[in-house]
C-alpha cells in the first residue's frame, strides 16, 4: 500500500475536517459548561432566596403575632391596674443572696395576675416566659417562676429601658441565649393607665427554636446551609457547628463578612476551614423589628456537578461524532482522491512512453469533472498516438528511399571516378573554377536541407497549436459545468441553513413552556410550604393535611427538576443549532470562493485561448516566409548551375569534361556520405520511436 504523504490532497482534506470538527466541538463543551455552571448558581440563588422568603414570613408572622398579644395584655384591666401589690425585691434578703419568688403567697391580685401568666405561656408553644416590671415599687413578677438576686430592679435593666424608648410602640429586645442553650427574644411594651401615665412594663420572652430547627432541615443542595445573624452581628443557629451559636459574625472567619453594616449582596468565594471552597451569600430580612441576615452557603464544587456531568456526557458525543467524521471523511477523501491517483499513474505510464492502456469507461462516462479530466488525457492519449504512429511509418519510408539514393550515390561515384582518371591531364587548367563552383553549389544544396526542416518544424508547430487551442477550449467547456455545479450546491446549502434556522426557533419555543412550568412548580412549592406552616400550626387535627402538602411539595419539586432537566437540554440543543448555522454560513463562503477560483480558472483559459489565436496567424506567416526562402534558394541554385554551364562553354572540351568528371565524383562522394549519416539517423529514431508502445 502506498504511504501517504503530508502534502497528499487526501491527507488535507481529512486533517482539516478533523481539525474544523474538534475546535467546534471544544468550542461547544466549553459554552455549554459555562452556561450550566451560571444557570446552577443562578438557579442555587433563587431557590434558596425562596426558601428564605418563607422562613422570613413564617417569623414575622410569628413575630407580630406576640406583638399582638403583648400590645392586648398591656391594655388588659388587670395588667393596667398594676401597682405596689407587686413584689419589689429591692429591699428583701435571701439564702446565698437570692430571695425565691412566691406569688402564689403574696397577695391575690399578684397570684391572680401570676395565674394569668401562666395560661398565656402554656396556650402559646415557644413562650419562654410572661413578665411584668412596675414603676411604682420596681415591682416583678414572671412565669414561671424565678428566684431573683438581692437588690433586683427591671427599671435599670435594658428591657425595661427599650419600652419606655417607644411607650407607645410594642419592642423587640436583641436576641440572647438563655443557659439551657435556648435562642430567645423578647417581646415588650409599656404599661400606662386612661390618663398615659407608664406604670411599667410589660414582656413575653419567645423561644426561636422552631425557626432554628426549620432553617436546619432547609437542604441546599447537598452541602449547603444557613446561618441567621441579628442586626449585631450575633450567631442565632450553626446547623454544622452548635459551638458557633451566640458567637460573632467574626468567628465564622469568612472574607467579607467581618462588617455586619457592609456586607455583600452578590455571592462570593471563600475557603473555609474544612479546607473546601465555599460560595456565600446574604439575605436580608424583612422584618424592620428583627433587622436579621441570613448567611447562606454551599460548596463551590457543587455548582459544576452538573456541568461536569453534562460535560462527560459531550465528550463522550464528541469522541463519536469524531469517530464518524473520520470515517465520513475517509470515505469522501477515498472518492476523491482514487480517480486523481489513478490519473497519476495513468499520466506516468504514458510519460513511460506506454499508450496501450486506457482509461476505464466509469471514469470517461462520469458527468462531473473528474469526466472531464478523463475525456481530456484520453483526447490527448489519442491525438500523441496518432502522431508518433504518422512518425514511425514516415521514418520507415525515409529509410526505404534513404538505402535507395545510397546505391545510386554509389554507383555514380564509381562511373564518374573512371571518367575523371581518363580525361584528368586534359581539365587541369579548369580544375579550379569549377571545384568553385561544385563547392557553390554543394553549400546551397546543405543550406536548403536546412530551410526545408526549418519549414517542416514551422509547420508541426502550427499543428500543436492548432490541437492546443482545441483542448484549452475543452478545458474551459468543462470548468463551465463544474461552475454550474458549484452554483447548485451552494442553493442547496442555504435552504438547509433556512431549515436550521427554523429548527432553533421551534427549539426556542419549547424552552419557553418548559420555563412556565417551573414557574408553576416553583408556585406550587411555594404553596405546599404555607400549607404546612398552616398545619402545623393546627396542631395534631393538621397532621394529615401537611402530610398531603409534603406529597405536593414534592411533585413540585420534581417537576421542578424535570423541568430544569429538560430546560438545560433544550439550550444545549439550541447552542449546536446555532453552531450548525454558524457552519453552514461557513461552508456558504467556501463555495463562493470556490466558485470565484473557477471563474478566474475559465478567464485563465479564455486567457490561453486568445494568445493562441494571436500566435496561430504568426506562425502561418512564418511558414509562408519559410516557403519564400525555399524558393529563393531554388532560383539561387538554377542561377549557379546556369553559371557552371557557360564556364563549361567556355573552357575547352577536355577541361569541361575533367571539370564536369570531377564535380560528378565529388558530389557523389558528398551524397553518400550525407546518404549514410542520413540513415544512421533514420535508424536512431526509428528505434526511438519503437520505444512507444501503441
Amino acid at each position: 500500500m502506498k504511504k501517504l504523504s503530508r502534502d497528499s490532497i487526501k491527507v488535507k482534506l481529512i486533517s482539516s475536517f478533523l481539525f474544523l470538527i474538534l475546535i467546534l466541538m471544544i468550542l461547544v463543551n466549553s459554552i455549554v459548561y459555562f452556561i450550566i455552571s451560571n444557570e446552577t448558581k443562578l438557579s442555587f440563588t433563587k431557590s434558596t432566596t425562596d426558601h428564605l422568603d418563607l422562613v422570613d414570613t413564617y417569623l414575622n408572622g410569628y413575630i407580630d403575632e406576640v406583638k399582638n398579644n403583648v400590645k392586648m395584655l398591656s391594655n388588659s384591666e388587670l395588667v393596667s391596674n398594676i401597682d405596689s401589690r407587686v413584689t419589689s425585691y429591692i429591699d428583701k434578703k435571701g439564702t446565698n443572696g437570692l430571695v425565691e419568688m412566691t406569688p402564689l403567697k403574696n397577695n391575690s391580685y399578684e397570684a391572680t395576675l401570676y395565674k394569668e401568666f401562666e395560661n398565656i405561656t402554656k396556650t402559646h408553644e415557644g413562650f419562654e416566659n410572661v413578665n411584668i416590671g412596675v414603676a411604682e415599687n420596681g415591682g416583678y413578677l414572671q412565669y414561671p417562676a424565678s428566684s431573683r438576686k438581692e437588690g433586683y430592679d427591671p427599671r435599670t435593666r435594658d428591657w425595661y429601658k427599650a419600652a419606655l424608648a417607644n411607650p407607645d410602640e410594642v419592642a423587640v429586645t436583641d436576641v440572647y441565649t438563655t443557659s439551657a442553650g435556648d435562642i430567645v427574644v423578647s417581646i415588650i411594651s409599656a404599661i400606662k393607665d386612661a390618663h398615659s401615665k407608664i406604670k411599667g412594663v410589660v414582656g413575653i420572652d419567645v423561644k426561636l427554636n422552631n425557626m432554628s430547627a426549620l432553617i436546619n432541615n432547609i437542604k441546599l443542595g447537598e452541602s449547603g446551609y444557613i446561618v441567621p445573624v441579628d442586626k449585631n452581628g450575633t450567631i442565632l443557629a450553626h446547623p454544622k457547628d452548635t459551638s458557633l451559636i451566640s458567637k460573632k459574625l467574626d468567628d465564622l472567619k469568612i472574607n467579607g463578612l467581618s462588617d455586619i453594616n457592609n456586607l455583600p449582596t452578590k455571592l462570593i468565594d471563600t475557603k473555609m476551614d474544612d479546607g473546601k471552597n465555599y460560595s456565600v451569600g446574604i439575605y436580608k430580612s424583612k422584618n424592620s423589628s428583627l433587622n436579621w441576615n441570613y448567611v447562606y452557603l454551599i460548596e463551590t464544587s457543587e455548582f459544576s456537578k452538573t456541568a461536569n456531568h453534562i460535560g462527560m456526557i459531550i465528550i463522550g458525543l464528541v469522541i463519536i461524532t469524531i469517530i464518524i467524521a473520520i470515517l465520513l471523511c475517509f470515505n469522501i477523501a477515498n472518492r476523491i482522491t482514487k480517480p486523481i491517483l489513478y490519473f497519476e499513474n495513468h499520466l506516468g505510464t504514458i510519460g513511460q512512453g506506454d499508450f496501450t492502456k486506457s482509461i476505464p469507461k466509469i471514469y470517461l462516462k462520469n458527468k462531473s469533472e473528474i469526466g472531464g479530466i478523463a475525456n481530456s488525457i484520453n483526447t490527448m492519449q489519442e491525438s500523441i498516438k496518432s502522431m508518433i504512429s504518422s512518425v514511425k511509418d514516415n521514418s520507415k519510408t525515409i529509410d526505404m528511399e534513404t538505402g535507395k539514393l545510397f546505391s545510386s550515390a554509389e554507383a555514380i561515384a564509381a562511373s564518374s571516378s573512371d571518367v575523371a582518371y581518363s580525361i584528368n591531364d586534359i581539365a587541369k587548367g579548369t580544375t579550379n573554377q569549377a571545384q568553385e563552383l561544385i563547392e557553390i553549389a554543394s553549400t546551397l544544396k546543405n543550406f536548403g536541407s536546412e530551410v526545408q526542416g526549418i519549414v517542416e518544424a514551422i509547420f508541426d508547430i502550427n499543428e500543436n497549436s492548432k490541437d492546443i487551442s482545441s483542448i484549452a477550449s475543452n478545458s474551459s467547456d468543462k470548468m463551465h459545468q463544474l461552475d454550474v455545479s458549484v452554483n447548485d450546491i451552494s442553493k442547496s446549502f442555504k435552504n438547509f441553513s433556512t431549515d436550521i434556522a427554523s429548527l432553533g426557533a421551534n427549539v426556542k419555543k419549547v424552552n419557553e413552556i418548559t420555563n412556565l412550568i417551573n414557574n408553576i412548580a416553583d408556585q406550587t412549592s411555594l404553596l405546599a410550604l404555607n400549607a404546612a406552616i398552616e398545619a402545623a400550626r393546627a396542631g395534631e387535627s393538621g397532621k394529615g393535611f401537611a402530610v398531603v402538602a409534603d406529597e405536593i411539595r414534592q411533585l413540585a419539586d420534581q417537576s421542578k427538576h424535570s423541568a430544569e432537566d429538560i430546560n438545560k437540554i433544550i439550550c444545549g440543543i439550541s447552542k449546536e443549532t446555532e453552531v450548525i448555522v454558524e457552519n453552514t454560513d461557513i461552508m456558504d463562503d467556501e463555495l463562493n470562493t470556490q466558485t470565484e477560483i473557477i471563474h478566474s480558472t475559465i478567464e485563465v483559459f479564455n486567457s490561453i485561448i486568445q494568445a493562441i489565436n494571436i500566435v496561430l496567424p504568426k506562425v502561418n506567416d512564418v511558414s509562408k516566409s519559410s516557403d519564400k526562402i525555399n524558393d529563393g534558394k531554388n532560383s539561387i541554385l538554377t542561377m549557379v548551375e546556369n553559371t557552371s554551364a557557360v564556364s563549361e562553354e567556355v573552357c575547352a572540351s577536355a577541361e569541361e569534361i575533367s571539370a564536369a568528371s570531377e564535380e560528378a565524383s565529388a558530389v557523389t562522394t558528398e551524397v553518400s556520405k550525407a546518404t549514410e549519416k542520413l540513415r544512421t539517423m533514420t535508424n536512431n529514431m526509428l528505434k526511438k520511436v519503437d520505444e512507444f508502445k501503441i
